[in-house]
């Protein structure tokens, strides 16, 4: 992740390449070019301190709460979604599953009482 960062920053922030900045978007550019004088393989730790958190150098899963190597992010019109870890995906699955059974057998017990 800490590779990504500042592209990541660009696209978060947009605008920070304007000529004509408010005082809070000149921030967020001193920090972008901040990241890209990282170079290509910044060390997260450099990252995480530029930026003032560790959120764009560890995934963590919105669900958990727990520190992972990976998250889906999921996202419905245009919000910026939730980033779930495998562990919790897996299990939203199997309650999705569960549910449908259930629903399958009430719909075929009903379907029997007509």
């Amino acid at each position: 992740m800490a590779k990504r960062a500042a592209a990541a920053w660009r696209v978060q922030y947009p605008y920070i390449l304007m000529k004509n900045c408010t005082e809070e978007q000149e921030d967020k550019r001193e920090i972008y070019y901040q990241l890209v004088d990282l170079g290509k393989n910044p060390d997260p730790e450099e990252v995480s301190d530029i930026i003032g958190n560790r959120s764009w150098t560890v995934c963590v899963c919105d669900e958990c709460g727990q520190e992972t190597k990976v998250v889906v992010s999921i996202a419905a019109g245009g919000a910026a979604g939730s980033r779930i870890c495998v562990e919790c995906l897996q299990r939203a699955i199997r309650t999705a599953k569960e549910l449908l059974k259930k629903e399958q057998r009430g719909n075929e017990a009903a379907g029997s009482h007509k």
